[in-house]
């Protein structure tokens, strides 16, 4: 049985939105890499790059009563994810301040210029919030440091 003629027509029209998307898809890949978060994730892919070959080569250099005494699963995790989170950090940790800087200045000046006395007000809900963040901040790096050691638990034994 033969499609008929709609339903080739539709399906040639499937096949030339696809092909756009990606003809388009492919100009604006390399606007993509000049913009500003590909200016600060290329850095951050090279300092992580650095790190890891620095790291690696500290682990050379260690005598082998230091793997003696600590679990290759703890060595082998603790230099994934502190990695990982440097490498996130750098990066779109960055961005992220960067664009929310911006994002918080042009919107308290915007409010400042409509109504400054609601934009004071606005900043009061914002200072509980960061001290309720400075206040638990120790507390979450000391759980992230636990789910950490059980990670180098879970790889050593894994090995």
């Amino acid at each position: 049985m033969e499609p008929t003629r709609s339903v080739r027509a539709t399906c040639k029209g499937v096949q030339e939105l696809l092909a756009h998307r990606c003809v388009k898809r492919g100009r604006t890949r390399p606007s993509e890499r000049n913009s500003l978060s590909g200016m600060l994730l290329r850095p951050a892919r090279r300092i992580e790059y650095e790190l890891r070959n620095d790291i690696y080569r500290h682990l050379l250099r260690l005598p082998i009563s230091f793997y003696d005494t600590h679990a290759s699963g703890d060595i082998t995790s603790r230099f994934i994810n502190d990695l990982e989170a440097v490498r996130l950090l750098v990066g779109i940790g960055l961005i992220s301040l960067v664009g929310t800087g911006l994002m918080f200045a042009a919107a308290m000046t915007g409010m400042f210029l409509i109504n400054w006395q609601l934009a004071l007000s606005s900043l009061v809900p914002l200072s509980i919030v960061s001290i309720i963040t400075a206040v638990s901040g120790p507390a979450m790096h000391a759980r992230s440091m636990a789910v950490q050691d059980r990670l180098g638990d879970i790889s050593s034994r894994a090995q």
